[in-house]
């Protein structure tokens, strides 16, 4: 990475993987900028590195992560599709997002309440324990078990085709003839 025509190619990369994330271009320079502190910091570990490109998108994705993480931004699930963005795929998120709100919504208000605090408006679960009057472990665990709740009645409640990869291109939730387990 002595060269700085390495840097330039790859922070050219670096700021479109980071832009089609957060649309802020200031915020993505600003994340970019941060990309290179982290890098300089850690250099002593890459003396014997193979992968530094790899290595280096590890750090951005770590970093865009704290960025969503701190500004209490909701995840966007059109993060989650590949680059090849089309009508269909699209359509298949705003599907998922709107079964994933009427599972929350069913959620007894014990689990539902830590879990959007903590996942869908991002408070650190301490504040939850204090701000629901519990302890640190019981919000924990409320939290654990509407996590399971929700992944379980997904499975159950939902079909979902893949591709040969893992990838999941359709899903169907089942209708009203599916009785989910919310207890």
């Amino acid at each position: 990475m002595n060269n700085p025509n390495t840097w330039k190619n790859l922070s050219d990369k670096l700021y479109k993987f980071i832009h089609k994330k957060i649309k802020d271009k200031e915020i993505a320079k600003d994340i970019l900028q941060d990309v290179l502190l982290k890098i300089l910091e850690k250099k002593d570990t890459m003396k014997n590195f193979d992968n530094y490109e790899g290595w280096i998108f590890q750090i951005t994705r770590n970093l865009l992560i704290d960025y969503f993480r701190k500004n209490n931004r909701n995840i966007d699930f059109s993060l989650l599709q590949n680059n090849e963005s089309n009508s269909n795929s699209s359509n298949i998120y705003e599907r998922f997002t709107a079964s994933l709100n009427e599972f929350i919504k069913d959620l007894p208000p014990k689990y539902k309440e830590p879990l959007i605090l903590s996942d869908i408006q991002g408070l650190n679960q301490k504040i939850i324990a204090e701000k629901l009057n519990l302890t640190l472990t019981g919000t924990k665990s409320r939290i654990q078990r509407a996590r399971k709740l929700l992944k379980d009645n997904f499975w159950e409640c939902s079909s979902f085709e893949f591709d040969s990869y893992g990838k999941v291109i359709d899903f169907h939730p089942k209708g009203n003839s599916c009785i989910c387990n919310i207890s």
